[in-house]
């Protein structure tokens, strides 16, 4: 029988794929089984201010940026990383000469894992006259780079505040035997967007939300306020101050503590808001109005050698324990910071931050 199987080539070959093609489907199974075990600790990964990687008086650091992402793609099953978001200022200037370099590192995460990117203050830069270093606070290159048609299709995606525009946007994901709604918002929100961004986390509460927004934590454990260093100005925002009548200020645009007061402390279902823009991280607890804990963390190294070294955050969520582990990674020098401010655990039961000794691997 044996035999006269080998004596028919054809028959071989089909006999062949169909094994192949069984074995390989198996394989699959396995690996979605594995990805997808609902108490597997997953991974989020946030990237902080990337704008330095490559700028434009032609610093060319874009290797640095391409190991973080390089690194996250080559870790998604072993940390199974579930989601990347990218804090802000992906760019240094608003040119297409930046956005190319930088959607060139953001590439290697395509089609591997989601990706939410959130406006920073260096993303809405454009640069109208190279000669005489004009620029002009606008959204439009940012959109056009990165445009809401790029998303819009994605099964995680949720809706925009303004159409065709991605700058004010929530998604939805599944985690962990947990549902989540991240919000993305604009550098400064203005005060419509906040009250937008108040219906859609009422409107979703029975999911667990996230916050990303560029300019909310300052260094240590505090928000950013009006006249703060790093807080957003409205010459940094291409809007009017009428937008901005929380304030009833000619000077700043909505920062940290007006984020705050207006939207994360107002629901039971926000638990994390996560920024960048800031020097130096920071890291605060702050009870909601119904007594929730809200865990707002900010990071940012771009005043570093290399212009911050490759570092990123590392987010693992333990979904037995309800505890999650955050450590601060560089995949360019292989080496974690262990530091209070850069390594710590949350522990949802208890809302804390509690000292975290981790073996020096991620």
């Amino acid at each position: 029988m044996i035999c006269q199987l080998f004596q028919n080539p054809i028959k071989n070959f089909v006999v062949f794929c169909f094994f192949v093609f069984i074995l390989l489907s198996q394989r699959e199974l396995v690996l979605a089984s594995s990805l997808q075990s609902v108490d597997r600790p997953f991974t989020i990964a946030l990237l902080p201010d990337t704008q330095k990687y490559k700028n434009f008086s032609g610093i060319a650091r874009a290797h640095i940026f391409d190991s973080q992402t390089q690194w996250i793609a080559d870790h998604i099953i072993d940390e199974n990383i579930v989601l990347t978001l990218h804090l802000g200022d992906i760019v240094d200037i608003s040119v297409n000469s930046l956005w190319d370099a930088a959607l060139s590192s953001l590439d290697y995460l395509n089609g591997l894992v989601p990706l939410v990117l959130t406006a920073g203050n260096h993303d809405i830069s454009e640069l109208v006259d190279p000669g005489s270093a004009t620029y002009t606070e606008s959204y439009q290159l940012f959109n056009k780079r990165v445009p809401a048609s790029r998303f819009n299709k994605l099964p995680w995606f949720g809706g925009i505040y303004e159409k065709g525009k991605i700058e004010n946007a929530y998604y939805f994901f599944n985690f962990g035997r947990v549902e989540y709604i991240v919000l993305a918002l604009e550098y400064g929100p203005r005060d419509k967007v906040l009250d937008w961004a108040n219906k859609i986390v009422e409107k979703y509460s029975e999911k667990t939300a996230i916050i990303v927004t560029h300019a909310y934590m300052a260094k240590g454990p505090k928000r950013l306020k009006a006249g703060d260093k790093y807080s957003p100005k409205l010459k940094e925002v291409p809007y009017h101050s009428k937008e901005y009548e929380y304030l009833s200020k000619e000077i700043w645009a909505n920062d940290g503590d007006v984020i705050w007061e207006r939207l994360a402390k107002k629901h039971k279902n926000i638990m994390f808001v996560f920024s960048g823009h800031s020097k130096g991280p920071g890291k605060l607890i702050s009870k909601g109005v119904n007594g929730n804990p809200v865990f707002q963390v900010g990071a940012n190294y771009q005043w570093e050698e290399n212009g911050g070294n490759g570092y990123l955050r590392l987010m693992k969520f333990y979904p037995k324990t309800k505890k999650v582990t955050v450590k601060t990674y560089s995949p360019l020098l292989d080496h974690f910071r262990t530091d209070w401010e850069n390594q710590f655990l949350i522990d949802l039961n208890t809302g804390e931050f509690l000292k975290l000794e981790l073996p020096s691997s991620p």
